[in-house]
């Protein structure tokens, strides 16, 4: 079981000397993955646990707290991921005002060294550290020496059409409507967590019953109709994936206005209301629309429903 860590002041002797990787590891995607790996060989070879060194909240949310939400994953379903990849400490820096001022070598003696004393850290070679993003991997190793511990920078992990693994392609092609050009870059499906709310129950009289969920700092990807696959958040240890199609967007022929992600889960029956969802966008089937008529709504519900089911069979 990974451990998660908010408060590194007085770690235990077992969270500490460990091989370290660092970043903000926003969708954990196959280049960041590349980043873990590489720390788990290093790990290996010195016979020691591995650990990762996130920030809370994103340092992108701090600075610009008003900016579109944008975020691929939310901290605890980082945290799930960082854990099937091997990480068995899990530290969560809080990026506040004191911490966006804190200097680069401040950031290696105070964190790395005092908190951590990390005997191996891990970075991707572009990484970037401290007050306004001073220190980069060439001073990280320059101090390395000075304290004693390794660097290990890891080149960018391309795709076959040359084209860097990152979180920023990412979110692009979700915002495009492409979710399988997504998914090649998380290594899975982009998926939303979230608490399932009470709507209108419009849909439920039709035979179409939702689950709805807010976005939250989610990033938005396309407005429009998806091939879904959902599952209950709950105490079982392999989740139960069940198909489905959802709309995601402002519901415009009802004049809705907040953005929602209403889910209908296929051969389902169980009650929802209040439990926590997992909801993996598969296939974009069409963009969101305004009808004039509620009957022609409910029509293409069924024609989504069927054609979602095609996607997925």
């Amino acid at each position: 079981m990974m451990r998660v860590w908010q408060d590194m002041s007085a770690l235990p002797q077992e969270a500490k000397n460990l091989v370290v990787a660092i970043g903000n590891f926003d969708g954990v995607h196959l280049g960041h993955q590349a980043v873990i790996s590489a720390a788990q060989r290093q790990a290996r070879e010195l016979n020691t646990g591995l650990a990762v060194l996130t920030f809370s909240p994103n340092p992108r949310r701090f600075f610009q707290p008003d900016a579109v939400p944008n975020e691929l994953t939310m901290l605890h379903t980082r945290a799930r991921y960082l854990s099937l990849l091997g990480v068995q400490q899990l530290y969560v820096q809080k990026f506040d005002a004191a911490f966006s001022k804190i200097e680069d070598a401040t950031f290696i003696d105070e964190v790395l060294v005092r908190q951590l004393r990390a005997r191996h850290i891990v970075v991707g070679e572009n990484f970037h550290f401290g007050h306004r993003r001073h220190g980069d991997v060439n001073f990280l190793i320059e101090q390395s020496n000075k304290h004693g511990f390794g660097v290990t920078p890891v080149s960018p992990m391309r795709m076959t059409n040359g084209q860097v693994y990152s979180s920023s392609r990412a979110r692009e092609l979700l915002q495009g409507g492409d979710p399988q050009g997504a998914r090649q870059i998380l290594g899975r499906p982009f998926e939303i967590e979230g608490i399932i709310e009470r709507g209108q129950g419009l849909a439920r009289d039709w035979g179409f019953p939702t689950a709805n969920m807010a976005l939250g700092d989610y990033l938005r990807p396309k407005y429009g109709v998806y091939a879904v696959r959902a599952a209950v958040v709950g105490p079982a240890a392999v989740p139960q994936w069940h198909n489905g199609v959802a709309n995601l967007g402002v519901r415009p022929t009802f004049r809705g206005g907040n953005e929602l992600l209403e889910t209908n889960l296929f051969d389902f029956n169980e009650d929802l209301y209040d439990k926590r969802l997992r909801v993996q966008l598969w296939h974009y089937l069409r963009p969101e629309e305004q009808f004039g008529k509620v009957e022609a709504l409910r029509k293409q519900i069924a024609k989504d429903a069927e054609d979602a089911r095609a996607k997925l069979s």
